[in-house]
């Protein structure tokens, strides 16, 4: 997603045209979104730890948060929960990760919530219902409205704009 990747760049001061070229060089067409995410994010550490922006030891922190999330991406997940598998104390793991990444922890979760249900609706015929379930949502409602915050277009839409050819794999429009 564009947005993600001038997000991206500003956050960790590079310039944006080095990041899209990364992110062009490698082939993702195919291969979920989660994999092209990686690939930024990995990028954007290796420029922060070599600018010395943050240490290895708080890249390793930021990593075991994410690999958790994801690892528990269809259950309910509370700053309680991870703050307790990177031991921290709850508040400080909230300013900790949005000081590290630039993104709140809570946004966070929404993101690969909804990054895990694009990639449900373009494998799968299940219902909305069904995926909000198997990515952590317990309100259908809830998922639709976070769904259409974050991607610009409800489920619906989207599972539309993907049959008919109308999205790349990395979820940008074709025109």
């Amino acid at each position: 997603d564009e947005s993600y990747l001038h997000k991206l760049a500003e956050i960790c001061k590079i310039d944006y045209n080095y990041i899209l070229k990364k992110y062009m060089s490698h082939q993702i067409i195919g291969v979920s979104t989660i994999e092209g995410l990686k690939l930024i994010s990995s990028l954007c550490a290796k420029h922060l730890l070599d600018a010395g922006v943050f240490s290895v030891k708080d890249q390793h922190s930021i990593n075991k948060i994410e690999q958790y999330v994801q690892a528990h991406i269809s259950e309910p997940l509370t700053l309680e929960d991870i703050s307790n598998h990177v031991y921290m104390n709850p508040s400080y793991l909230s300013s900790y990760f949005k000081k590290h990444t630039g993104i709140s922890l809570s946004l966070y979760i929404q993101q690969q919530r909804i990054t895990a249900a694009c990639r449900l609706i373009r494998v799968s015929s299940q219902s909305f219902e069904q995926i909000a379930y198997q990515t952590g949502f317990k309100d259908t409602n809830y998922f639709g409205k976070v769904f259409k915050k974050i991607k610009d277009m409800t489920p619906g839409e989207y599972r539309y704009k993907w049959k008919n050819g109308k999205l790349y794999a990395n979820d940008s429009i074709k025109e």
